[in-house]
């Protein structure tokens, strides 16, 4: 049987992941913060650069909902930090009291991070076909047309070049 601890650290990852697969910048988990009275947060998530940060916290509860003091803590906690709250989630895996969603932080449910990681999923299966078509498209023009092809990935090779020079000077 697993640990809250490790479901915790376990939702955290798979956070991380999507983000990650979805292209954000600079995802971070575990990260600490230390607002203006020199107090330690710990934010479970983080991506992005400065000034566009977002934060997300993870309660990976089996049978119960997040209680609205969860919501309300984190709340505090990107208040403190001077976070807006538009740049704040809180995800879990089970769902949220009723109360929770008027506190102002954005929330996801057990069934909206399902569908969050199906379409991520998704997204990643179309991107990979069309590259294997690509790539069949371009090795098959290679072989039909060798000296053609050559020539052009020449061309486009001294084109980047001149790019890239004009760049550095």
């Amino acid at each position: 049987m697993s640990t809250p601890q490790a479901r915790g650290d376990a939702l955290e990852k798979k956070v991380a992941n999507l983000l990650r697969s979805q292209g954000k910048a600079r995802v971070r988990t575990n990260v600490l913060l230390r607002d203006a009275h020199g107090n330690l947060s710990e934010i479970d998530v983080v991506y992005g650069r400065w000034p566009f940060k977002h934060y997300i916290e993870c309660k990976a509860y089996r049978k119960r909902s997040v209680p609205l003091e969860d919501v309300a803590k984190f709340k505090e906690v990107l208040t403190l930090h001077n976070v807006s709250l538009s740049r704040g989630m809180l995800v879990t895996t089970s769902t949220f009291t009723p109360r929770c969603k008027h506190v102002g932080v954005r929330l996801m449910n057990g069934e909206q991070l399902q569908q969050w990681e199906k379409r991520i999923h998704r997204q990643l299966w179309v991107r990979r076909t069309f590259l294997g078509v690509a790539v069949s498209a371009v090795i098959a023009t290679a072989f039909t047309y060798p000296n053609e092809t050559a020539d052009l990935l020449h061309n486009r090779w001294r084109v980047c070049q001149t790019t890239i020079n004009s760049w550095l000077q």
